[in-house]
Order: structure tokens, then sequence, then C-alpha cells
């Protein structure tokens, strides 16, 4: 969350390379989750922390939630994609960026409301509130960052289809 913020913080046309390299840091390591899920790779997160992660014996220990590894991989898209040329990878990166925006909201009703069912996914650990708000602000600052095309130039537009996008 971190590097994704300081992409997002750093945007400018002298630093494209260093937005790039650190928002493809932001997607590993939810790839490494799927693939930890998929392949029964050892968790990263209990491969670098494992004696902050792991609690007394006989308990569940803390890993990633797959819908927090979703969210970074869909960050790391977005950011990875903002500083790409043309208008295709503008569309793609604000798809990203809205998308985890939804799997954001889908979290946060999770808790505002106290529905376990939105904010985890099948037994593993839920999404945290913080990083609901961290994934959030990345998501937001991308879409601020491609104002000037795509959808969101849409939501912008004075006319009667700015209307309506912002009623829907």
């Amino acid at each position: 969350l971190i590097l994704g913020g300081a992409a997002i913080a750093i945007q400018s046309d002298d630093r494209g390379r260093l937005v790039m390299l650190l928002g493809g840091a932001v997607a590993p390591g939810g790839l490494w989750k799927f693939a930890e899920i998929g392949m029964g790779l050892p968790a990263l997160d209990g491969v670098l922390f494992a004696d902050q992660l792991d609690g007394a014996p006989g308990s569940i220990p803390s890993r990633m939630a797959p819908n927090t590894a979703l969210g970074l991989v869909l960050a790391g898209a977005a950011l990875l994609l903002l500083r790409a040329r043309g208008p295709a990878a503008r569309m793609a990166s604000q798809f990203c960026a809205i998308s985890l925006l939804l799997l954001l909201i889908l979290a946060m009703t999770g808790y505002l409301f106290d529905l376990e069912p939105l904010r985890k996914v099948a037994f593993y650990t839920a999404m945290k509130p913080e990083t609901v708000l961290g994934l959030g602000m990345i998501a937001i600052g991308a879409l601020a960052r491609t104002r000037g095309g795509g959808m969101i130039a849409l939501l912008r537009d004075n006319g009667p289809a700015g209307a309506i996008c912002r009623l829907i």
C-alpha cells in the first residue's frame, strides 16, 4: 500500500519509470496469494513475517485475504497502466481502479452493516478496514490522474451524458 501511495504521490512526466516500478511492485503480492491458493506455495506473508503473524500454538495464523490479494492486483494494474500511452491503456487503468472501488464498496458495506460474507471470502481472513481505506485512496488517486479521458471524462462532461453517468 505504501508503494502504491508513493506511485500516486510522485506522478509526473519525468518520473514515469519510477512510477511504473512502484506500481508494478504492488501486484506481485496479490498474485503470490493466488499462486499460494492454487498451487500450494508457502504463504508470502508467512515467509517474510512469520514471527509477527503466527499466534499461540493451535491458533489460526493471520494471512492475507483473497479479496485483499485481488485488490492489490487491481491496484498494481491500474498504477502500471497509468503511465502507459494511448486511450486503451487509460481505459484499462480506469477499469481496474473502478473494479477495485466496487470490491472495496462490498468490503466496507460488510463492515458498516456487520455482514461478514461481504468482507470475507469463504474461511479466509477478512479484508481489514485499514486496507480498504488504503486501497480506496490508491484507486481514487489513479482515477484522478486519468481525468483527461476515458470513463472519467464522461463523468466530468457537462452535457446530458455526464448528468446521466453521475446519477447512476
